[in-house]
């Protein structure tokens, strides 16, 4: 049974695997909390990152990481895990949100291959690869 049809990513706009390379702004809310600035280092360097600095969210991307914070400790409020998730996606943070808001993150191979090496040939095509020279 086929699976579900292809989504038609060709109009998306297209985030660098990569990620965002520059250093992240600086906190913009009041004195950051514990916990929140690792994960704002962390965020800021994602693809989606690229976008938040051309749409100037930087705001918006600290507020989710001071509700994200609070959203992970054991007794938060279902409220406030649901507000968490739905700036996920917002944000373009799930799969979801990246096809709402239009943008795509292509397979980094280069990044695949500096991880596990070049992809070792097979007996069968380093075989055939000796008779065809």
């Amino acid at each position: 049974m086929p699976g579900p049809a292809k989504k038609d990513t060709s109009k998306y706009i297209q985030l660098p695997a990569e990620g965002r390379t520059d250093p992240p702004p600086k906190w913009p809310l009041s004195k950051a909390l514990p916990g929140e600035l690792p994960l704002w280092r962390y965020l800021w360097s994602t693809p989606q990152a690229v976008m938040w600095e051309r749409l100037h969210a930087s705001r918006n991307v600290a507020r989710f990481v001071r509700l994200a914070v609070q959203a992970e400790v054991p007794e938060a409020s279902t409220r406030l895990l649901a507000e968490a998730r739905q700036m996920e996606h917002d944000l373009g943070l799930t799969p979801m949100g990246l096809h709402r808001l239009g943008w795509s993150i292509p397979a980094d191979e280069l990044a695949e291959q500096r991880k596990t090496g070049p992809r070792r040939l097979s007996a069968a095509e380093r075989l055939a690869a000796a008779n065809a020279s």
